[in-house]
């Protein structure tokens, strides 16, 4: 009887094992390929097709599991094109969060910060787009334009 017991006992154990494994790992996978719909925004955002851009991706963005740059800088950019610089800084700040390194995410942020009149950290932030090696021609347009609003 003794074997019986400690057998059931292991059954029991393995089985709730493996089961929160299996809770913990798909519980931090998502079913969403946020890639592949930054792909098909930035598809669209080319086509100047911006609301269609916030329509497709605006229903995942309070999803903890998306990680995804590229998602929210195009949310971000579809947001811009439409004039909506709350909105774009927004996703460009979150975009920004996730990848501080990235020369054209710290550049569209820099472009949605300037546009929000907030001219100095504008170009902080410029300054270290270009530092990152994004196109000096493009900063120095901004450059000019911020020295006009001061």
């Amino acid at each position: 009887m003794q074997w019986k017991f400690n057998t059931i006992s292991t059954v029991i154990l393995v089985t709730g094992l493996f089961f929160i494994i299996a809770v913990v790992y798909w519980s931090g996978t998502s079913d969403v390929d946020y890639n592949a719909l930054s792909w098909k925004a930035e598809d669209l955002n080319a086509q100047q097709k911006h609301q269609q851009v916030i329509d497709l991706l605006k229903p995942y963005v309070e999803d903890k599991k998306n990680k995804s740059v590229n998602f929210f800088n195009e949310l971000g950019t579809a947001y811009f094109n439409k004039q909506d610089n709350l909105n774009a800084n927004k996703y460009f700040s979150i975009a920004h969060q996730l990848n501080k390194n990235d020369p054209k995410i710290i550049y569209n942020l820099a472009s949605s910060i300037a546009l929000l009149e907030n001219y100095e950290e504008a170009l902080k932030l410029f300054d270290l787009a270009e530092s990152k090696g994004f196109d000096k021609r493009l900063i120095n347009e901004w450059r000019v334009w911020l020295k006009e609003k001061k």
